[in-house]
């Protein structure tokens, strides 16, 4: 995988099995949402860690320009590669349906609600602040929201794929809901 994907750092790793290997301890999840699948790697993981679990995953479809206009996806033996580790990863977990939709339209897309949803999609608002908030409408009763490149800084901070977003949407949700929310620091 290092050396056909273009940003590898964002790949799921020790860290998150390792989360997410404690939360199976905690709750077997019949139904798990992810929001953004990349290279499927991380839906492979969810896969092996909860086998009992109905998975979806979406991705962006090939039309939005979101998806070939990052991660040098514009370039196509590149998408190409990409396409081929997401189709391998989706194609060995066999209780992992993919949607290929904008995110935005997720809730004319899945059906129910979802026991543990994972987001690491878009990190920028918009996107973020839409992803959340779905989330946060989808989640049932008890279940568990994971967000990935969450950065609290005091003074506002974005670049292309990684901004301060995602922190400000939490934030603005904690202050009105009564839920606890937790940080992980996962790397320095």
């Amino acid at each position: 995988t290092w050396q056909k994907v273009l940003n590898p750092r964002m790949l799921s790793g020790a860290f998150q099995g390792g989360v997410l290997s404690m939360i199976s301890k905690l709750i077997q999840p019949k139904t798990i949402l992810e929001i953004g699948t990349y290279t499927g790697e991380f839906t492979a993981m969810l896969s092996k860690l909860f086998p009992e679990s109905e998975i979806v995953t979406i991705d962006l479809p090939e039309y939005d320009p979101i998806l070939r206009n990052s991660y040098n996806r514009d370039n196509n033996d590149l998408y190409n590669d990409f396409k081929t580790a997401q189709n391998y990863n989706i194609d060995k977990s066999n209780n992992v349906n993919l949607l290929l939709t904008n995110s935005l339209f997720l809730n004319d897309k899945v059906n129910g609600k979802f026991d543990l949803i994972w987001v690491d999609g878009g990190h920028n608002y918009p996107e973020i602040a839409w992803d959340l908030c779905n989330s946060y409408n989808l989640l049932n009763d008890g279940g568990i929201l994971m967000c990935d490149d969450i950065i609290k800084m005091e003074k506002d901070f974005a670049k292309r794929f990684v901004s301060t977003d995602s922190y400000r949407v939490l934030d603005y949700l904690n202050q009105r809901v009564n839920n606890s929310v937790l940080y992980f620091l996962k790397r320095f």
